[in-house]
């Protein structure tokens, strides 16, 4: 996916931003909080913000987004080293295994999210080199099992 460079007339997310540290919290979760950004199914990514850059997802989930279709989240960050924490959970019906790509580079190993309660959390760093962090989660799974619920999302800037 190409996006154009463009000049913002307003500022950017990170040009608002008076810490380091940026949680997004996924599906219907609300929030007041000044560094954590609620992430609902329909925003839709803009330049100089964030937002999901795909038709998917389309459900939400007990506090996180579901689909079985791959998703592609964008967030317009300065460029940098970062650590990303992201955050996932079971449906409590079944496991699902599942890859995480940043920036084209796939996250760590595929993993196995087990039917638990636990919440699971994957941290890796990754740089941001164009101005734009772009993540895509992909289900490994086939037929019943080929879903993913993604709850949660923190970025730290590390240098």
């Amino acid at each position: 996916m190409r996006h154009k460079e463009f000049t913002p007339s307003r500022p950017r997310t990170w040009d608002e931003m008076t810490v380091e540290i940026v949680e997004y919290v996924m599906g219907d979760q609300r929030t007041s909080q000044s560094s954590v950004y609620s992430l609902l199914i329909d925003l839709r990514y803009r330049p100089g913000r964030y937002g999901w850059d795909t038709d998917s997802p389309k459900y939400t989930f007990d506090g996180g987004t579901r689909d079985a279709e791959d998703a592609s989240f964008v967030i317009d960050l300065p460029n940098g080293k970062y650590q990303l924490g992201c955050q996932f959970q079971s449906d409590g019906i079944r496991a699902h295994r599942i890859s995480l790509y940043g920036n084209n580079q796939r996250l760590g190993r595929p993993f196995t999210v087990p039917v638990t309660t636990t919440v699971v959390e994957k941290v890796w760093p990754i740089e941001v080199a164009n101005g734009r962090l772009t993540l895509v989660i992909h289900s490994l799974d086939r037929g019943e099992n080929a879903y993913w619920v993604w709850s949660g999302l923190t970025d730290w800037r590390i240098n």
